[in-house]
């Protein structure tokens, strides 16, 4: 019986170039030791900007030490600066603003710092406007978000949008009234247009709103009805908006976008076990270059928006992958900044094979089903068969009986001292047959491989000796 496994769940699986899915690469944190973190650290969230003169990538992380503190550090996480606080209440979200070279800060419930891209930050003061006619405000604190050369600042009941390029004054005029309830969440899409993620809906407003003047035009359009929960339920990727639900996330700027599903199916599967939560909106939703990342318990989930596959990633270190910011390396690749006590370095890269925290040894990337069939059946499972392009160890659980085979390797492997003569080449793909003697009603197959870059099998052969005599 051939079974194709495109609709399968997957665990740390990840697109190549070519689209071909295989087993993720691992994340590494080899820069550990040079952060000002310790291991009681807490994360709570950060970003990356760029130098505008020289390209250089700075990384700004919030995290609780004694106090609240904001650490700016180089490309080779080298502390540059840092901030205090001076208070131990942990923030609910980090956002910044860039208009032009200046840089803004917001925290709901901290103070809002400002500064030049490539220098140090300061508690940001009003500046005066350069219409007499109105009154500079002092600077409010909450989300922040830039749009249309202006710093828009949301302490939850209001919008506060700055002068034209000038990100530090706020005047009355300017204060608007969200549409919805309590806001959670600033975006701007890839139209230009503001994106606020309310308590009870979402809305936008066009770029051209504020190009009328010193005063922004504000004429809403009601995107959806989507109720935000919290704070971090709600991201931009791609230039699309996608916020948390009860059963996964979903698109929240097009009112006929249905919930992403999140849950897997109910197959056994080694551990840990099935990954399902009652409620996603208790995690995380960060956007990525190519999709969507969502932080829950101890687990990642990735969806990848052109590859048009999703996975969960898993990690054998006891505390997960709590991934608080995404950041991005110099040449853009994305870096995890993580609250987990992994020593000093919480900035994670993928980096193909290095062992890392994952442990490249025990990790596997996986992909788990359900074998279709006739209630009445209770077949019994004598082999199971597929492609692999891997050295390492591939094996099959079915119900709660697991076993492994070795395939031959074709291509050079590193650590070893001798590699032969001949000319290698890329792995080629082999079969691969597991024996098995299982007989049941319902058959959950899960087959893990190991090794960056092992290809996934898009189909497996399941040899059959026909009814069970267990049948009732």
């Amino acid at each position: 019986m051939i079974i194709k496994t495109k609709n399968w769940d997957l665990r740390n699986v990840e697109a190549l170039q070519s689209g071909e899915l295989c087993v993720r690469q691992a994340f590494d944190n080899s820069l550990s030791g040079t952060t000002p973190f310790t291991a009681a650290t807490k994360v709570f969230g950060g970003f990356t900007v760029k130098h505008p003169t020289n390209d250089s990538v700075w990384h700004y992380a919030v995290v609780l030490d004694t106090t609240v503190k904001l650490y700016v550090l180089d490309e080779y996480l080298v502390e540059l600066f840092s901030y205090d606080y001076g208070v131990s209440v942990a923030p609910m979200d980090v956002t910044h603003s860039i208009v032009e070279d200046e840089i803004t800060v917001a925290c709901p419930g901290l103070p809002t710092l400002w500064g030049v891209v490539g220098s140090g930050l300061i508690v940001a003061a009003k500046v005066n406007s350069v219409n007499p006619a109105t009154t500079a405000l002092d600077i409010p604190q909450g989300l922040c978000v830039s749009w249309a050369g202006r710093t828009v600042i949301s302490p939850g009941d209001a919008l506060y949008f700055s002068d034209a390029l000038y990100p530090r004054t706020y005047v009355a005029e300017n204060i608007l009234n969200p549409p919805g309830g309590t806001v959670y969440g600033l975006h701007v899409n890839k139209g230009g247009a503001l994106i606020i993620v309310t308590s009870s809906g979402v809305w936008a407003l066009p770029e051209d709103a504020a190009a009328s003047g010193q005063l922004v035009i504000g004429i809403w359009s009601k995107l959806t009805d989507y109720a935000c929960a919290g704070f971090r339920n709600s991201c931009c990727a791609v230039g699309r908006v996608f916020g948390l639900t009860d059963g996964g996330y979903r698109l929240i700027d097009d009112a006929q976008a249905d919930t992403i599903a999140l849950d897997e199916s109910m197959v056994s599967r080694s551990s840990p076990g099935r990954i399902t939560f009652a409620d996603y909106r208790q995690g995380w939703i960060f956007g990525g270059q190519n999709g969507v990342y969502v932080v829950i318990g101890k687990y990642l989930h990735y969806s990848d928006m052109s590859s048009e596959y999703q996975s969960w990633i898993t990690t054998s270190y006891s505390t997960g992958f709590v991934v608080t910011a995404l950041l991005s390396e110099q040449d853009g690749n994305e870096m995890f900044l993580m609250d987990m006590g992994a020593g000093v370095n919480r900035f994670f890269v993928r980096n193909g094979n290095a062992r890392a925290v994952d442990g490249t040894d025990t990790m596997y990337g996986s992909i788990a089903g359900r074998m279709g069939g006739s209630p009445a059946g209770s077949p019994v499972i004598r082999r199971v068969s597929f492609n692999v392009n891997t050295y390492k160890v591939a094996m099959v659980r079915v119900l709660d009986t697991q076993k492994s085979v070795t395939p031959i390797a074709y291509a050079p492997i590193i650590g070893t001292s001798s590699w032969g003569s001949g000319t290698y080449e890329e792995n080629r793909l082999r079969s691969v047959k597991v024996p098995m003697a299982i007989r049941g009603d319902d058959l959950g197959f899960e087959v893990q491989l190991q090794h960056y870059p092992a290809l996934i099998p898009n189909v497996i052969d399941i040899d059959i000796k026909g009814p069970g005599k267990g049948r009732v």
